[in-house]
């Protein structure tokens, strides 16, 4: 294997050097950007995990997983050992919400697992409790200020995106309407941090060879220097993963950006990384067997070959 996917991904930080428009934005960092960036990645030649630096598969497996459970406390995601989303578990992020610092809110786990729930908000708290568990429904994380009124929590009425994307695979579907959604605009302006991976389409094509998945992601906003090299491998892992359980291989992850950019603080590890030669691309195998549900996969049946990255680069997270 002599591919070296990152390439792709040096020529975009350059493209943002070269090109990029500064802009001020919410964090109080400025930002040096684009609008409109499209790259694709061939996962049949080599997995595209950064080598120009080296990243930790592990927490992006298990940030994946996290997402893949539903769970929104950051808790579960701590007793990994993986701290990536700290930032955003704060009494200020989440507190205005209601919620304790922990509970992130109805992010990506959410959307995936429970899309469209009730929520909890401002309603008549007892009643509407006293309803559900009549029902049998799960009611998670309930707070509330008072008798009369809860900040956040909700039923487990929603609808599970993920297992219906399993089953459309397995049943090797041939529709346009495969698709994960990360965005309820509803839920954008309550969460600690809005999606910024919002949107995949996926698509199983028969070949000589089998049936092949390839997904495509849309991503509404992008930190390129920290976030983007993540988001790379773990919807190219995504699609592994589905790709094993499903009785299907993976084909292309292609990766459609909107707002694209790096923060002025990073510039200097930005040069630091396009001067760099990148060794080859690694590879990497799920091992499960088909009927295996993707949200029981774990961390040592991801077997990652031949990664030889060059060393970190540390830079400060915009929050």
């Amino acid at each position: 294997m002599s591919v070296i996917h990152d390439q792709k991904y040096l020529e975009l930080l350059q493209d943002l050097l070269d090109t990029g428009e500064r802009k001020s934005n919410r964090t109080g960092i400025d930002t040096i950007g684009l609008l409109g960036y499209q790259m694709k990645f061939d996962l049949q030649e080599g997995f595209p995990l950064l080598t120009s630096k080296k990243l930790p598969l592990r927490w992006i497996f298990e940030e994946l997983r996290w997402f893949l459970s539903g769970s929104v406390d950051v808790r579960d995601l701590q007793a990994a050992k993986v701290d990536i989303w700290d930032e955003w578990a704060t009494e200020r992020h989440n507190g205005p919400q209601g919620r304790a610092w922990w509970n992130m809110g109805p992010i990506y786990s959410h959307q995936w697992r429970n899309f469209g729930a009730t929520s909890l908000r401002y309603i008549d708290f007892p009643a509407y409790y006293a309803a559900m568990a009549e029902q049998g429904c799960a009611i998670s994380d309930l707070k509330y200020e008072d008798k009369n009124r809860t900040i956040v929590g909700y039923a487990n009425d929603g609808f599970d995106q993920i297992s219906r994307l399993q089953e459309q695979f397995r049943g090797k579907s041939a529709s346009r309407r495969l698709i994960l959604s990360g965005w309820n605009p509803a839920d954008a302006d309550i969460v600690a941090l809005p999606p910024c991976h919002t949107f995949s389409q996926w698509s199983v094509t028969p070949t000589p060879d089998g049936h092949r998945l390839d997904c495509h992601l849309f991503q509404r906003s992008a930190d390129v220097f920290l976030g983007v090299p993540f988001n790379i491998a773990s919807y190219a892992l995504l699609t592994h993963m589905f790709a094993r359980v499903c009785g299907l291989y993976p084909g292309t992850f292609t990766h459609t950006f909107h707002d694209v950019h790096i923060y002025e603080n990073h510039v200097d590890q930005v040069k630091e990384q396009i001067s760099r030669t990148p060794p080859e691309s690694p590879t990497v195998k799920v091992e499960a067997d088909e009927n295996t549900n993707i949200w029981n996969l774990s961390w040592d049946q991801i077997k990652l070959s031949n990664y030889n990255p060059l060393a970190k680069i540390k830079a400060e997270v915009a929050v």
